[in-house]
This record gives C-alpha cells, structure tokens and sequence, in this order.
C-alpha cells in the first residue's frame, strides 16, 4: 500500500515534532521496502538530509503557515499521490479531507494552550490555538486511528475527550542512536572546560516554557548541599524569560554558577548530555519524556517529576519527585552528585531502561496501524 507520511515539521526547526518526524523517516528507510512511502514536506528534500531509498517518494510543497498546510495543502497531496492512508503529528487534521488518517499525538494540546494564553504568545499563535481548540475534538472523531506516545497521554485522550480505548493505540517515542555514552574522558574535560564547568554540571533545559518549571530546579540546584564547584548548565533559547532567571540566580546566591547556554546544535547537545554529571527535568507536563530519555541514553543519572508520562518512561532507573517539592529535587541531586556508587548505579540502570525504546519498534506500529486502518 502506499502511505503517506505528514512531515512538514522538518522545515518548523523550532517545532518538537521535527525530530519525531526525522527518526520515523529514518527508520521507515531501513525497513524492508513491503510499503511505498509518500513524504510530504514544506521544504526541498536536500536542505533537510533525509534519506534517498527507492521506497521513500518526498514531495515539496512550501506553505505559508501550518494552519494552511493542514487544512488545504496536505489533503491535495494525500489526493494526488493517492495515499491509502496518511499519517499526521499534528493536532489538526482536514475538515473536508475523506482520506483514511493515523494521527500521532505527541501530548494533548490543552496544557500548551493554556501556557499560551497566559503568555504573551503572538495574534497568530492565538488564533492557532483557538482553532486547536475547535479542530482537535473533530480530528480525534474523523481519524482512522489516534496514536498517543504513552499510557498518561493515552489516558487523557480518554478522560478529557472521550476517545474510544479500541481507536488508541500507545506507540512509544525512542531515543535516536547517536543519543549514547561517550566513549572518552579526554572529550567530557573540552566540553566541561567550554562552559566553565571543570568540576561538573547539572544539566537542565529552558526555553521559557513555564510547563519546564524551572525556577523549582533552579531553587533545587541553590539548595542542594553540593560542592560549590558544580555549574547549572541550561541549554535553550530564553529569549525574554532569561533576565528573571538570571535575577532569582543572583537573589540565590548561585549567579555566577548558572549557565545559560541559548539554543545550542544536535552534536552540542549530544555533548552536553554526555559530560553531565545529573540530569534534572521538574517539567509539569509531558506527553512522552523524550529529554529524559535522551539522557538515560547517555549514561546520565536523572532526577524528574513523577507526573504524567515521566513515570512509565523512566521506570525505577530515575529518582523522581513531586514537581513542586523544591527539597525533594535537592535531596535528588545530593543522592547523584555526592555518593559515586548512587550515580553508577543510575547510570547502568538508565542505559538498560533506555534501551526498551526503539525507533524500529515504533515505525513498525505505525505501518500496522495503517494497514488495519486501509482494510
């Protein structure tokens, strides 16, 4: 059958999505060809470094914004390359379209919204998220098929939209491949020493999203009996959110050993993974817990929220804490940062946590979610 794979995210580089989107077309091209694939993008194929298989046809076609590409753009393609089946990682899916549709849902988007509405989030993004609000339930009913990347995830489509359990299917994220240890000491000491970090660092990500809730690991980090040596490094574009961040370091006490990084490229990343000494994520909400996996990937003991998806990703290999219990998080980075045993013990048990996630695994649901839902 032929299916058809929504991946105008690839070209949204500050869209989630993106990095979804690359793994399954990834995998999907090291599948054995039983399908043909029909990729449909907002940018030319060679700007994205997406792989050329005789399986995989990418078609481009550039779009002024998202809400277009969903609801007239993509549904002319699915017609005109006359897909069996289209899978989507968006919240929104054609009105008019009667073609049969698998939508991914990374996380329900009511907490996104609501972070945007109390936000100052653009005119555009607000008329989005009104059309979010009015689309999605309509989507979830006219889908095929309605994928959630976790049980909480799973859940809340249930609770909250009132999704049948026999049309949701848990198709867990994975890690991609180059998340792994790093395999020399010589490179965690340059990475170290770029940030100023020679004596090790928390890593924690920012980008302003209050769903983060980072002011709790940055008060977590100042209260922590650590030595005084250690850094939090924050990777992420603040933008706008970086001068209270910087000021309530200041009001801490622990200013000159926060590291604000901006956003920062996928080999940076990867490095900065590697070289941590603990990850801690105090995020409110995730509809997977891609970063913790990430982390536990790379050998990093993680220290994390225990609501919503983060539990059933990160199983017992993490020390995980009420979100806004500020003490609980501190405790957490003392266990890692001041007993060795603790952290290598962390370490080995992530990696084999990590492990039971697969981008094959993943690619190959989907295929046989489609291939149910074309029947």
């Amino acid at each position: 059958m032929r299916i058809g794979i929504d991946a105008v995210h690839l070209s949204q580089t500050h869209k989630g999505n993106a990095r979804l989107e690359r793994s399954i077309v990834t995998e999907l091209a090291r599948l054995h060809a039983s399908h043909e694939f029909v990729v449909f993008l907002g940018a030319p194929v060679h700007q994205l470094r997406l792989p050329d298989v005789p399986h995989i046809m990418y078609v481009t076609a550039p779009s002024t914004n998202l809400i277009a590409w969903e609801q007239i753009v993509l549904p002319c393609l699915a017609r005109r390359y006359a897909t069996e089946c289209l899978i989507t990682f968006s919240d929104r899916i054609a009105l008019w379209s009667p073609k049969r549709v698998v939508m991914y849902v990374a996380e329900i988007p009511d907490y996104r919204i609501h972070m945007n509405r109390i936000s100052n989030a653009g005119k555009y993004q607000h008329f989005s998220d009104l059309l979010t609000r009015l689309i999605f339930p309509i989507s979830l009913r006219r889908s095929m098929h309605v994928c959630a990347p976790s049980h909480a995830t799973m859940k809340d489509l249930i609770a909250q939209y009132g999704v049948p359990s026999n049309k949701l299917t848990v198709v867990f994220e994975a890690a991609s491949e180059q998340f792994q240890p790093a395999t020399t000491d010589t490179n965690n000491e340059v990475v170290r020493s770029r940030y100023d970090s020679a004596a090790g660092y928390v890593l924690h990500f920012s980008t302003g999203d209050p769903r983060e809730n980072t002011f709790v690991a940055l008060q977590a980090f100042a209260e922590a009996d650590i030595p005084s040596s250690i850094r939090l490094v924050l990777p992420g574009n603040l933008d706008r959110d970086i001068a209270p961040l910087i000021a309530m370091a200041k009001e801490l006490n622990v200013g000159d050993r926060v590291r604000p990084l901006g956003c920062v490229p996928d080999t940076e990343l990867l490095e900065l993974y590697q070289t941590a000494d603990v990850f801690i994520d105090s995020t409110l909400y995730e509809g997977f817990g891609l970063q913790v996996l990430e982390a536990m990937a790379c050998g990093v003991p993680v220290v994390c929220s225990n609501v919503t998806s983060l539990p059933e990703i990160v199983g017992d290999a993490a020390i995980t804490c009420d979100p806004d219990d500020v003490a609980a998080f501190s405790a957490g980075l003392e266990a890692v940062l001041n007993n060795p045993e603790q952290a290598t013990t962390m370490r080995a048990a992530g990696l084999r946590q990590a492990a039971r996630f697969s981008w094959q695994r993943t690619a190959r649901e989907l295929i046989r979610i489609c291939e149910r839902a074309a029947v």
